[in-house]
């Protein structure tokens, strides 16, 4: 389950992409340009973007993260989200 981010994915849209973490990864432009690439394409684009010096470590943590990322869309376009409030409860509880 996500954090209500449905407001998020339209911002991100609506800018025209949002680059993450300086020039490292960025989502894509449309919906149709996500749907339209492979996997293996998004993986492709996301390691090329990537500075030559890049280690292996750094390159799996960018990818981790793209996938993170989709994951949460995929979730909050399918209404599997909680409100804030829910969440600080949960966090609360962790720490009792």
């Amino acid at each position: 389950m996500a954090i209500d981010t449905r407001g998020l994915h339209s911002l991100i849209l609506a800018l025209g992409g949002v680059s993450l973490k300086g020039a490292r990864w960025t989502i894509a432009r449309s919906d149709e340009e996500v749907n339209m690439a492979t996997t293996k394409e998004q993986m492709a684009r996301i390691i090329e973007a990537q500075p030559e010096d890049s280690s292996y470590e750094e390159i799996l943590r960018e990818l981790a993260f793209a996938r993170m990322v989709e994951r949460g869309i995929d979730d909050s376009d399918a209404g599997r989200t909680i409100s804030n409030r829910e969440m600080q409860e949960r966090i609360r509880s962790w720490r009792s």
